[in-house]
């Protein structure tokens, strides 16, 4: 039976294990590149696969690539420590995933984490020696990721992991700003209030 294009990644992303079991059996390609309306993202199967633990294992044991990056500069760990679990990322850095990997703009996998307020994968990449206050290229850090988004769970974590409220973007349209002045540009006035009594 012919594997029809895209199978394998909505197989992934609903998190159907036994499709993508039988997928694979049938010579699908756990790497296989997006096509279609979904080629624009680049992504492959891995990250389709991020909120489902089991299927990433799944893939991983059949050959999937968890170095993967699209041609933008995501990578599958970046992927996943925004969708996904501690568990899902502890799958990828057995398999060989540097948890440090960053795009073209230093973006990397604590910063998505952390704006998407997935405590457990930040939890786990603190854990795992990614820099709390680590920068994009233009001096952005995860607890702005964080405050932007309005994470206040986040940000209180980060904060109370060592994270700087007092580091500023260096370049760009929002240089100079903090995570409070991102918080308060956003309206997120729980954060906006916990930050105040924060930074110095």
């Amino acid at each position: 039976m012919a594997i029809e294009p895209g199978e394998l990644h909505n197989a992934a992303e609903c998190g159907d294990l036994d499709t993508v079991r039988r997928l694979l059996a049938s010579g699908a390609d756990p790497n296989e590149p997006e096509s279609g309306v979904l080629a624009e993202m680049g992504w492959s199967p891995l990250m389709f696969a991020a909120r489902h633990t089991a299927v990433v294992r799944l893939l991983l044991e059949a050959g999937a690539d968890a170095t993967f990056a699209t041609r933008h500069g995501e990578s599958v760990v970046m992927t996943v420590a925004r969708l996904g679990s501690g568990e899902g990322l502890d799958a990828l850095y057995g398999a060989g995933a540097d948890l440090h990997q960053a795009d073209q703009l230093g973006d990397n996998a604590l910063m998505e984490a952390a704006g998407a307020g997935n405590q457990e994968t930040v939890e786990f990449l603190l854990q795992h020696g990614l820099p709390i206050d680590g920068t994009t290229v233009s001096g952005a850090t995860a607890l702005m990721a964080a405050a932007r988004r309005g994470r206040i769970h986040t940000v209180e974590l980060l904060v109370r992991a060592g994270a700087d409220p007092n580091r500023r973007i260096q370049r760009g349209k929002a240089a100079g700003r903090t995570a409070l002045d991102l918080a308060e540009e956003e309206g997120h006035q729980d954060v906006v209030a916990f930050l105040r009594r924060v930074v110095t």
